[in-house]
Formats: C-alpha cells, structure tokens, sequence
C-alpha cells in the first residue's frame, strides 16, 4: 500500500502498416481501458521509422488515456474505470504511416490522488483490460 506520483514508463512496441494509403480517405485509433488498479496513466504515443527517427505523435498533447478505478476509504478499490480515447490521424500522418515501425508508448503515472496523499492498496486480483483498434475508411476498386 502507499502512493505514488510522476513514476514515468516508457515501452517500445512493433508497429507495421502494409496497407496502400492511396485508397485510405481516415484512420482512427481506438484505446479502450477497463482499469482495476487504483492508477492514472497519461501518456503520448510516438509513431518512430526504422531508425528509431519520430515521424508523428498520435496526440497533440499527452492523454489520459488510464483513469484510476475508484477505492473505498480503506484504499481498497471497489469500481472499475472505463475509459475509451479515439485518436483520428490528419492527412500527413496517414501518409507517414507506411514508414512506422515502431510506436514508443511514454508516459506518467500517479496513484488516485496521490498529490494529496491519498493512500490506496494492491491486490493480485487486481486486473486491467487493455484493447486497441483501427479503423481504417477508404475507396476499394472492384
């Protein structure tokens, strides 16, 4: 049990697009969280080239993409937090998309609370559901 704030994560994940954006008119991402942990995650994503070289970030600024589950006055969490962000990509984007192979996941988290030191517990049973979609819209040829 405790607190915790401004505890920075950074990750690394493999991203390919083989689609021919000639024919894409919008992508949208999609970031739907079913959160357990009484933790907040603000993060940017960065869409890198082979060589690690930015192309883009997925968002203006950083998103709380992770709401904290709310806690009982134990610090016990007692209620998931959904949280669904929609991220749409502008032309330029699109047309960089081909050239990403990696997207670099960088942000901060905190406990609920945690600035005004709020204690909350951790359980194994604990769990976060973590889904990520595209949707691609576009004019196929037949």
């Amino acid at each position: 049990e405790g607190l915790a704030y401004g505890f920075e994560l950074r990750d690394t994940v493999d991203f390919n697009f083989n689609e021919n954006i000639s024919a894409v008119q919008s992508i949208m991402f999609r970031i739907n969280v079913d959160n357990g942990f009484p933790v907040d995650f603000k993060t940017q994503l960065v869409f890198l080239d082979a060589n690690y070289n930015p192309l883009f970030n997925l968002f203006t600024t950083a998103e709380d993409v992770v709401k904290s589950a709310l806690v009982d006055n134990t610090g016990k969490v007692n209620q998931h937090t959904k949280k669904i962000t929609d991220a749409a990509l502008n032309e330029a984007q699109i047309s960089l998309l081909p050239n990403a192979r990696y997207v670099l996941v960088n942000g901060v988290a905190q406990t609920l609370n945690a600035t005004t030191g709020q204690i909350v517990k951790f359980y194994d049973s604990y769990r976060l559901g973590l889904k990520i979609g595209m949707q691609v819209q576009g004019n196929v040829g037949l």
